[in-house]
Formats: structure tokens, C-alpha cells, sequence
């Protein structure tokens, strides 16, 4: 399809000097405003144009923005070690020194019998 506005000819060109560009960055190099080249390139990718316009973000900024909090880094929150149940487990747990379980008994050679 042939672009007969001389905007979207100069937006086009400018694009394709650098292939792969955020909007922003590309309305600044042809002066113009940023909504109006994202209008422009919506509207020139639905004509047919090898053209994709997209989006990025950071999930985590935007549910903060829409809760009015601060952001939070991704994943779980670190919880504090303690480092007996990190090692052992929680106390009286362990079968073994418990006591309650019935010993086993072992030969001389140390192996059970």
C-alpha cells in the first residue's frame, strides 16, 4: 500500500533508519508530539504496513500505580532464617532424638543386628 501523507512518509522513513525504536524516542527525532506518532503508527499497522506497535512494562510498577503503593520486587518475601528449624527442623520433631521411638540395637560392629 502505497503512503501518500508526507507525516506518516517522514515518520515511516525515520523508523526505518532504526528498525526497532520506543515512540517516545522516535517522535523526538521528527518533532513531533509522542500521542500523535502513536496514532499514526497504530493506525498505518492497521492498513496493512509490515508494522507492529507494541508495548512493554513492569507489571509490578503498574498493579503499584493502580493500588497507589510501592512497588514490590517479584516473588515471594525473604522470610528470617532461624537457623535451628533451617538445620534440625522445628523442635521435638526429629524421631530420632526424641526419645519415644524404641531404640535400635546394633551389634559390636556397629550395624544393627
Amino acid at each position: 500500500m502505497p503512503v501518500t501523507d508526507p507525516v506518516d512518509a517522514r515518520l515511516l522513513a525515520a523508523l526505518a533508519e532504526v528498525g526497532k525504536v520506543a515512540v517516545h524516542e522516535l517522535a523526538a527525532k521528527v518533532g513531533m508530539d509522542p500521542r500523535e506518532v502513536a496514532y499514526r503508527l497504530v493506525a498505518l499497522s492497521g492498513t496493512g504496513l509490515p508494522l507492529l506497535v507494541g508495548v512493554e512494562s513492569d507489571p509490578n510498577g503498574l498493579r503499584a500505580a493502580l493500588t497507589g503503593s510501592r512497588p514490590r520486587p517479584p516473588g515471594p518475601p525473604p522470610r528470617p532464617v532461624d537457623p535451628v528449624i533451617s538445620t534440625w527442623g522445628p523442635p521435638q520433631t526429629a524421631s530420632w532424638a526424641r526419645g519415644d521411638q524404641p531404640s535400635r540395637a546394633t551389634g559390636d560392629d556397629g550395624h544393627q543386628a
